[in-house]
């Protein structure tokens, strides 16, 4: 029997938003209504910073995702599959300094994970 754990990641691996789901349908809606919501909340990068960021994505593909599949690069998402988990990764922009008016980019990462149950 299959499950599947829909949550969304930040960049320090804390999870929040976690759902369990029954059916791949209702996992892929939550999945895609989490997108959604974390692109409402947060201040997108710009298509420039969007390219480098895709550009550093595709550097790494030999060191960190060796066994990936990407599935969507249109701005402002990137939609890869590795293993069992289909990660979305959304890029945007946060303050670092509350005396300074300073931002950074930060990533946000929705993972749908399948998840196999032994019974």
């Amino acid at each position: 029997m299959k499950i599947y754990k829909v949550y969304s990641q930040c960049m320090m691996g804390f999870e929040s938003d976690t759902e369990y789901k029954k059916s791949i349908d209702k996992a892929t809606q939550y999945f895609n209504d989490l997108i959604r919501k974390t692109l409402k909340e947060v201040d997108i990068i710009d298509k420039d910073d969007f390219s480098d960021s895709i550009a550093n994505f595709k550097d790494n593909i030999e060191n960190w995702h060796k066994d990936c599949e990407v599935i969507c690069r249109k701005y402002p998402l990137l939609i890869y599959k590795q293993g069992n988990k289909k990660i979305a990764i959304i890029d945007y922009w946060a303050r670092t300094s509350y005396e300074y008016q300073e931002y950074d980019i930060e990533s946000e990462q929705i993972v749908l994970e399948e998840i196999e149950l032994l019974e």
